[in-house]
């Protein structure tokens, strides 16, 4: 606790005087909640990385499950999807949980330090905007700021001081997500593979961007729709996801196709090309059983003018 001469140096400073306080305010002055955020931001922030992260691997999983039409690999992706979205989920309500109590918390230290300053006069509560408080703009009231002492008291309160390091000792989620080498999906066989997601992005890029901006246009034909909950729309967005997947594994077929044809004529001067697939499954994923002849590959085959005018001829 802090010394009574301070505390009566605090009262005789403002005594008799209209008052004010601002709980936005006290929090930024205060010195404990600082270290306490200092030990949850960057938890947070990692939690928010590895979301990103594995976002970007169902985006590349799902194409590849389309694009491939393999039944172990579209098993493996849903596998895995379901631990994704709960690791997020998961992720929103321990953070979401964790805020609520550091309010709770932070509101009874807050009446703590308002009962031990005892303020003789009126006492008012005046809040700003968040928006205000990021500006480093503080609320306009009448009379005098108590902000600062009630922050130092708050930063002397063992109690709160006790409940955030519990609070923040909670263990954030982890991920569930498995990684294990899945079968390469064959062109012309298995021994060798490449990566359809680096082999997407380099021969096959004009047709995705095609899907995607048809998906993003068709979607935000919804999209009001969606934010309400509007169930015909909700029909309506996985109806296009669907046509979506499909698209895809139109092209999937087409390539393949493509692609074995090519191989006949071209296996004598590249004998990979008698025994290699495409790998569907991501490397965050586990990757696939084989030898990954993919940099390789793509070099040689952006070289071959044979190649390239297969693929256009087929429409890529």
């Amino acid at each position: 606790m802090l010394p009574s001469l301070f505390l009566s140096l605090i009262s005789a400073s403002h005594a008799g005087e209209p008052a004010y306080y601002s709980s936005i305010q006290v929090a930024q002055n205060s010195v404990l909640f600082a270290q306490a955020s200092e030990v949850s931001a960057p938890k947070y922030s990692e939690a928010e990385q590895t979301i990103r992260k594995y976002s970007k691997t169902l985006s590349a999983m799902e194409f590849n499950t389309a694009f491939l039409q393999d039944d172990g690999l579209s098993t493996w992706f849903v596998y895995n999807q379901k631990r994704i979205i709960g690791y997020r989920i998961q992720v929103s309500r321990h953070a979401s949980f964790m805020g609520e109590d550091y309010d709770k918390e932070f509101s009874a230290a807050v009446d703590r330090a308002i009962e031990t300053l005892n303020h003789d006069g009126e006492l008012e509560k005046c809040e700003g905007s968040q928006i205000q408080a990021m500006m480093g703009s503080a609320p306009k009231c009448e009379g005098t700021s108590v902000d600062k002492d009630i922050s130092t008291l708050i930063d002397n309160d063992i109690a709160l001081k006790t409940a955030l390091d519990e609070i923040n000792a909670i263990k954030w989620p982890e991920p569930q997500v498995e990684s294990k080498e899945q079968p390469v999906s064959p062109i012309t066989g298995t021994q060798y593979y490449m990566d359809l997601h680096s082999f997407s992005s380099v021969f096959l890029q004009r047709s995705r961007t095609e899907h995607s901006t048809w998906l993003e246009q068709q979607t935000d034909s919804i999209i009001e729709g969606l934010e309400s909950g509007d169930s015909e729309s909700m029909k309506q967005a996985e109806a296009f996801r669907l046509e979506y997947s499909e698209r895809i594994a139109s092209d999937g077929k087409k390539l393949i196709s493509t692609f074995q044809g090519y191989a006949e004529k071209r296996a004598k001067k590249n004998a990979q090309l008698k025994e290699v697939g495409f790998c569907g499954n991501v490397a965050e994923l586990g990757g696939c059983v084989g030898e990954d002849v993919t940099d390789e590959m793509i070099t040689y085959l952006k070289l071959d003018r044979k190649f390239l005018k297969t693929m256009k001829k087929a429409g890529f």
